[in-house]
């Protein structure tokens, strides 16, 4: 669970970033980003085939895409590392 200061410090890191997006990338790389997501917008809008499953098809290619290979196991909760104070 986030508390408020993680969530502050992720905020921070997201406002770094949409100022390099804006200061820092000339026209050329703004509009090739810009370009990529309005093709990819427009192939789920017009190019899409007709059988019936198709945007669970289109969610599981992009979750394989996204991590191609066998499948990682969950891995075992990390140990404390607080020492524990018997006291009896």
């Amino acid at each position: 669970m986030l508390r408020y200061v993680c969530l502050q410090n992720m905020m921070a890191l997201v406002l770094a970033v949409f100022y390099f997006l804006a200061a820092i990338l000339d026209t050329h790389h703004k509009l090739k980003v810009m370009a990529g997501h309005v093709l990819d917008c427009a192939r789920r809008v017009f190019g899409v085939p007709d059988f019936k499953y198709y945007a669970l098809g289109d969610g599981l290619s992009a979750i394989f895409r996204r991590s191609p290979g066998k499948l990682k196991p969950i891995p075992p909760k990390r140990p404390t590392w607080q020492i524990p104070l018997n006291f009896t």
